[in-house]
């Protein structure tokens, strides 16, 4: 279970490394696009950042719908919208809102994506002791799962650096955005097979089996 849960997380950052990769490029190309100073290139990240703030609603939905839809809704709308950035190639107002609209836009997938992964170890670790009580032991393993999320989320912040800073440097910026699609594209079937439903409804249907495995002997005794 905890393996399955690497592989899913490791997978998932993988998947996940555009965040890190404009953390690498982004300052360097509107450096050399806009001519912008550091200050300037460091504010452009309020717009990656200020759609974080809806994160407690879009864990909201993954509490009540499960966290595979609202997660995987962000992986599709991801797609489209890192092709677009290629479209960003000239030093003038339109291109500069296009630029801050789309990093809006990719900030809210951002938080779709994330914030219902966090949740789905949670909700993994609490199916599995639901089915096998004490399996974990006293003090459970969320100290190890959510251990996992963070190495995991180590290896694709490096494996997205090294990316998106060689494919900038050779083929362009508008080659590394086709890559980041493509990156996120691949990540689709990941979360549309491992990633569960809704915690509620798993939890429920189990313990309807158990249950009626559990009275179906006294009937036959009576």
């Amino acid at each position: 279970m905890l393996f399955c849960l690497w592989f899913f997380e490791a997978d998932l950052r993988f998947f996940h490394v555009y965040r890190f990769s404009f953390d690498t490029v982004l300052p360097l190309f509107v450096k050399s696009t806009f001519n912008w100073t550091s200050t300037a290139a460091g504010l452009i990240f309020i717009c990656v950042m200020v759609p974080g703030f809806s994160a407690p609603l879009v864990g909201i939905l993954a509490d009540r719908y499960g966290a595979r839809w609202p997660s995987l809704a962000g992986f599709v709308a991801s797609v489209p919208l890192l092709v677009c950035l290629r479209f960003v190639t000239e030093n003038t107002i339109g291109q500069k809102v296009l630029l801050g609209a789309l990093l809006a836009l990719l900030g809210m997938t951002l938080t779709f994506c994330n914030t219902p992964l966090m949740a789905e170890i949670t909700y993994a670790i609490e199916e599995k002791e639901k089915r096998r009580p004490g399996m974990w032991g006293e003090k459970g393993v969320y100290g190890i799962g959510y251990g996992l999320f963070t190495t995991a989320f180590a290896l694709g912040g490096t494996a997205g650096s090294l990316l998106s800073g060689y494919v900038n440097a050779g083929p362009g910026w508008g080659t590394m955005t086709w890559a980041l699609a493509i990156w996120m594209a691949s990540g689709i079937p990941v979360v549309a097979i491992w990633l569960g439903g809704k915690p509620s409804k798993r939890l429920e249907a189990r313990q309807q089996e158990e249950s009626r495995g559990e009275s179906r002997p006294g009937r036959s005794v009576v």
